[in-house]
């Protein structure tokens, strides 16, 4: 399940001018029928991705009243998640972005009807592991996907009017996920409030089919491999301390980050100030 909600990463451009796109130049991208379709979509993924970190790990603590079960399963999602942001970029770059999020969508409402299951049914804990592990897959090919989507559906002032618009749902959903998550888990339960979270990734997948991308322009005969330009990109990463530094530097600290908002939060506030509660922190 997607543990971690998308506040670092939003959907604006990032070198993708030789992309196809389908916006107007210089028109409102509300105008645009593609726009629309990944604006609803992503709206509702978004607040299903604030919602995930509440309703999990209260679901969790549940079924388990453990903290070392509910780090158990966020570790889970998070290893694969890392991994398949690096493979995600390659995907981004050589498929269509609309197929992309479409499919990740579709296999992340799956797998998180499954955790549902297994939580509603108070079936093994273990069960969630591999889970967890398919939706970190999910989670690190989608975020690549949402960087410099917008170049594809506007264009000109369009794309700044559709980034304003998206940062606006991001922040509006910051919100209202996780108080509906809380608020779902004390009046019904975490495992339903994971069933609504699974129902809200399957909505946004059928938004996402509607938006209609071109085809990727042909790549020329000769380029690189998907397998030699991550060689490349891991060489250049390697090859500047700097860089390497600054991201072992937030590596450490969106660990305590999550260590603490997703493991240790829940935990304590699961005796204090419940589930709704913590919704509103």
């Amino acid at each position: 399940m997607p543990t971690d909600a998308p506040e670092d990463q939003d959907p604006v451009p990032s070198g993708s001018d030789a992309l196809p796109r389908t916006g107007l130049a210089s028109g409102h991208p509300l105008r645009s029928a593609a726009f629309r379709w990944f604006l609803v979509g992503q709206s509702i993924s978004m607040a299903g991705g604030f919602m995930s970190p509440v309703a999990l790990a209260f679901g969790v603590l549940e079924v388990t009243d453990s903290a070392a079960w509910l780090s158990a399963v966020t570790t889970a999602a998070l290893v694969p998640m890392l991994a398949m942001l690096l493979v995600g970029g390659g995907i981004a770059d050589r498929y269509r972005r609309d197929t992309v999020l479409f499919l990740t969508s579709l296999g992340a409402g799956l797998t998180q009807m499954g955790v549902a299951f297994v939580l509603l049914a108070h079936q093994h804990p273990a069960f969630l592991l591999p889970l967890s592990a398919l939706n970190g897959v999910f989670q690190g090919l989608t975020k690549p996907a949402l960087r410099g989507i917008v170049a594809n559906l506007a264009a000109g002032r369009g794309i700044q009017r559709a980034s304003s618009l998206l940062a606006s749902v991001r922040n509006a959903t910051r919100i209202i996920g996780p108080t509906t998550a809380g608020l779902l888990t004390v009046s019904v339960g975490g495992g339903w409030a994971i069933g609504a979270d699974a129902v809200s990734f399957l909505l946004a997948a059928a938004c996402f089919a509607r938006m209609s991308l071109p085809a990727l322009p042909p790549r020329a005969e000769g380029g690189p491999t998907m397998l030699g330009a991550l060689r490349e990109g891991w060489g250049y990463f390697s090859s500047q301390p700097w860089i390497w530094a600054v991201t072992l530097a937030f590596a450490v600290f969106n660990a305590f980050n999550r260590a603490v908002w997703q493991i240790l939060g829940p935990v304590i506030a699961k005796d204090t100030i419940g589930a709704e509660g913590w919704g509103w922190c």
